[in-house]
């Protein structure tokens, strides 16, 4: 009959600390390994968004092309071929956007809250829905909303926010994407001899 030793002992502690320890290397490899796949996930939504941002403004600058008068769309009168039926959409991800609300906070920031007087810009929703509805013939399956809106240039002084007289537009442009996900693009656009040309680019 074998007899425990103090060798047997050290040997079991032994093992079970290896153990320990490549147990522990084990969980933390999981747990970095899904950190870089969220990380990734998470810059490949934002990279979407950012694109259907985009994507929104040059669909809205689409139609200012095709529209001969602005002021009717300052008015409020005319708006987008691509707008939704809802303005308090319910997103892929199951949130809902209040689009009058962001519309409120949009005029609030703009210009940094100063006020021109009777040529202070006010912004219009112009065009809105989801990115699939751009080109439905496409199925394009996406989860990300958007929501363009236009508005008098700061620069015009003809005294009216909702009457266009010098070709100038601001338009703005935002994606709602996965969770909190939300990118901004913004320009200023004018007719140039007649064609429609983007003079300032910002993205938020």
């Amino acid at each position: 009959m074998n007899s425990w030793t103090s060798d047997d002992g050290v040997a079991v502690i032994l093992a079970l600390l290896v153990t320990t320890l490549l147990g522990a290397v084990g969980v933390t490899l999981l747990l970095l390994s899904d950190t870089e796949r969220r990380l990734s996930s998470s810059y490949r939504n934002d990279q979407a968004t950012r694109y259907a941002a985009a994507a929104a403004l040059e669909r809205a600058i689409g139609d200012l092309a095709s529209s001969p008068d602005w002021t009717p769309i300052l008015a409020g009168a005319q708006a987008s071929t691509f707008a939704d039926g809802t303005r308090r959409p319910i997103l892929p991800s199951g949130q809902s956007i209040d689009l009058d609300r962001i519309t409120t906070q949009l005029q609030a920031a703009s210009n940094g809250g100063a006020s021109f007087g009777a040529n202070t810009p006010v912004w219009r929703l112009f065009g809105w829905g989801p990115l699939a509805a751009l080109e439905p013939a496409t199925n394009l399956e996406s989860a990300q909303y958007l929501a363009v809106w236009v508005a008098d240039d700061l620069s015009e002084t003809d005294g009216s926010p909702f009457s266009d007289s010098n070709g100038v537009l601001s338009v703005h442009a935002e994606a709602f994407g996965l969770g909190n996900g939300r990118r901004s693009v913004e320009a200023t656009v004018a007719r140039i001899s007649g064609l429609l040309q983007i003079i300032a680019w910002r993205e938020n």
